[in-house]
């Protein structure tokens, strides 16, 4: 069953990427974070606030396996990569994408993104994610602690940090060439292993 996971920090371009992937694939298109606040009826902030990153992470994870359909692209949440089996369930299940993005971009992208009060601080208070460096040196702590993770789940690595046409054109390849193998050998993993 071909499936699509892209992973990578907050504002690598994930849900951008994504549902034009699906649009031009002609798949379905699923982002984690909307999904699970349609879900809830909340924010992310709302749920992390009330049930904590634990409760967030569990039905996170819950949802992951709800939307790996066959034709699908997932656009995970951030933090997708630090529970081990949503990492392996992703490298099993279908291609998984990282979208690698340097510190710099991340946070010209998140303080650019009108959205991003609606979404939890990274690791401090929210009032992080309006200003300039302590939103930079906290995504530069998070990409040591993640990147590794990434790289973990990931059949094949992305940098984002080029135009959006070549970005896009990359990916798009990548897709095409794991839905030949997934047409030629019936297991995805073994498929999205060839891609790399």
């Amino acid at each position: 069953m071909p499936v699509i996971f892209l992973v990578g920090m907050r504002g690598s371009g994930k849900t951008t990427l994504g549902r034009a992937l699906a649009d031009k694939l002609g798949w379905l298109f699923a982002d984690t974070d909307e999904m699970l606040c349609a879900r809830c009826g909340r924010t992310v902030s709302e749920i992390v606030q009330e049930e904590g990153w634990g409760g967030f992470r569990k039905r996170e994870a819950a949802l992951l396996h709800d939307v790996a359909r066959p034709y699908t692209v997932v656009a995970t949440g951030g933090g997708m990569i630090l529970r081990e089996e949503n990492r392996r369930f992703m490298k099993e299940t279908g291609l998984c994408c990282y979208l690698q993005a340097p510190a710099d971009l991340l946070a010209r992208r998140l303080r650019d993104d009108p959205k991003a009060a609606q979404r939890p601080a990274l690791k401090a208070g929210i009032e992080t994610l309006v200003g300039g460096d302590p939103l930079r040196a906290e995504i530069v702590a998070l990409l040591r602690e993640r990147d590794g993770l990434y790289q973990k789940a990931a059949h094949r690595r992305l940098n984002v940090n080029q135009p959006l046409e070549r970005v896009f054109a990359a990916l798009e390849e990548t897709a095409r060439e794991f839905v030949r193998k997934c047409r030629e050998n019936e297991r995805p993993d073994e498929a999205a292993r060839v891609v790399q």
